[in-house]
């Protein structure tokens, strides 16, 4: 005997009712417990209905804003597969191939978690490809859009989007109302800082492109707490902050060197790598002998396939993806107190021949 559940049958009387206008493009459905008791069911019942109306591409969950009916492009959209995600870059060219490292890792996670989930993954540059954004979730192009490192002239884009209910999750930035996952930078510098100073190192130098004083502060207070600095100890002598990619960043970190010879290592932001190693060739050191460092991120010019043997701080881009489309899920499904959680995420400390215990200081034999 062929039985069928309550919900295969309200599913199918819903469908039939959108299909034939009664509930015409762009109708929004009352709320699920009221159109349950209208429709004499069970909330869940309901529920599992609308839910695979959603996933058949007949209807729109819109967090904040209620449960739509799609019109006939968007129902065509999704019944051919193209559920689309974006997932859009301060700058993006067009070429994944020629996207730095940071970029690709990130790409590469957040595209196979939604393939997994039945979703393609669209890259974009934030500055070319949010034109019309509304409009376009409107019309059912997209389901939801994830941001990674928010360029501040995005910020009211995305608020006017986060009023309008169209699901958003933020990487490595935060809004007030928009889940976000984040590299808990704090952290991840305690993780190399409780490192070296294990193995003895008191006097260390935090190299790093610092975009403000707020965040230079930060820097100060976890370097501060992990050597156990008096309060009344100046830490900017700790951190150089360096333009990027400027040639004469070597010598400032030289300088940097010889005024404070007690220091017995380094962490040193990826962006910085080429600085330091012709600082490295210019003045003769012996790493780790004279000097231990630690580098901060990965990039094309520095990673983990790299010959050298610095040991590395990395940022947790493939999690961050896998983390971002799982919150942007659960938007997706209605489940807003979860999907409201902001995510910080540990780094990782990958241990190589560049640090030792600090055997030598300089001017001393």
């Amino acid at each position: 005997m062929n039985l069928e559940f309550k919900k295969d049958i309200l599913f199918r009387e819903l469908k039939q009712d959108i299909l034939s206008g009664v509930f015409p493009p762009g109708y929004r459905f009352p709320p699920e417990l009221v159109f349950a008791k209208q429709k004499g069911v069970s909330f869940q019942t309901m529920r599992s209905a609308l839910g695979m109306l959603c996933a058949g591409g007949l209807i729109a969950r819109i967090p904040g804003k209620g449960t739509f009916v799609l019109d006939a492009a968007g129902r065509d959209r999704t019944a051919t597969g193209e559920k689309k995600l974006l997932l859009l870059f301060p700058e993006y060219d067009g070429e994944p191939g020629r996207s730095p490292l940071f970029d690709r890792e990130l790409m590469l996670s957040v595209m196979n978690e939604a393939y997994l989930r039945g979703y393609k993954m669209i890259p974009g540059d934030q500055r070319r490809d949010a034109e019309n954004l509304l409009e376009r979730f409107q019309n059912g192009e997209f389901c939801g859009v994830i941001w990674d490192r928010l360029l501040p002239g995005k910020r009211d884009l995305v608020t006017v989007l986060r009023d309008h209910g169209v699901p958003q999750i933020l990487v490595n930035r935060r809004i007030e109302g928009i889940p976000s996952v984040s590299c808990d930078y704090s952290a991840a510098l305690r993780q190399a800082g409780r490192f070296l100073r294990s193995i003895g190192h008191q006097e260390i130098l935090l190299i790093d492109s610092l975009p403000n004083r707020d965040v230079f502060r930060q820097r100060e207070q976890t370097l501060r707490e992990i050597f156990l600095y008096d309060e009344s100890r100046d830490m900017s002598d700790c951190i150089l902050s360096l333009p990027p990619s400027e040639p004469s960043n070597w010598y400032r970190i030289a300088k940097a060197w010889k005024q404070k010879p007690e220091v017995t290592a380094m962490i040193v932001a990826s962006c910085h790598y080429p600085a330091l190693q012709k600082f490295v060739e210019e003045m003769q050191l012996a790493i780790p002998r004279e000097l231990s460092v630690v580098i901060w991120g990965e990039s094309d010019l520095f990673n983990r396939k790299s010959p050298q043997s610095y040991t590395i701080l990395t940022e947790p881009r493939n999690a961050v993806g896998v983390k971002a489309v799982e919150q942007l899920f659960h938007i997706l499904n209605g489940e807003k107190a979860v999907a409201e959680e902001s995510i910080s995420l540990d780094g990782e400390l990958i241990l190589r021949k560049g640090c030792a215990l600090p055997r030598t200081t300089k001017g001393k034999d």
